[in-house]
């Protein structure tokens, strides 16, 4: 199994102005990454702290992390393996109305990220990368407009 934590986040903001819209990213209280022995372990939730909480019903289980944007902007997730061999970047052009997912992988002799072709993924870094991507989702006013649970 694959432990992939919440790394960074940009907005690139338009000129033009947009509605207000809000990335949701799903925060699970039990994520289904395999947690390393030999890794000091890195939970999913704890790399989502420094991105504003939702309040939450006090039954609801599921706890949403809110990035927001206006629906004109691009907004780009950073997600890495605990091990930092791996980055998953998933784009979303707003202004487009779509949404992008790239895989690199770091290399040693040019101390860099480089894209990583996707037949060269395993099944279990395949998964990850859906799991991942089905744990953002886009509300705008009280509407998702992109759901992927």
């Amino acid at each position: 199994m694959v432990n992939i934590y919440f790394s960074n986040f940009i907005v690139h903001e338009a000129k033009k102005r947009g509605k207000t819209c809000e990335v949701l990213i799903k925060e699970k209280p039990n994520p289904p990454f395999y947690e390393s022995r030999t890794i000091e372990p890195i939970h999913f939730s704890d790399s989502l702290q420094f991105i504003s909480p939702v309040n939450k019903l006090p039954l609801e289980p599921m706890r949403y992390r809110m990035i927001t944007c206006t629906t004109k902007d691009d907004l780009f997730l950073f997600f890495k393996t605990v091990d930092d061999q791996l980055m998953i970047v998933i784009t979303f052009f707003f202004g487009k109305g779509q949404a992008q997912i790239c895989v690199k992988r770091w290399n040693d002799l040019e101390k860099r990220y480089i894209p990583a072709p996707m037949n060269d993924l395993t099944a279990a870094e395949e998964r990850a990368i859906l799991c991942t991507f089905r744990s953002v989702s886009i509300r705008s006013g009280q509407r998702i407009q992109y759901c992927l649970f």
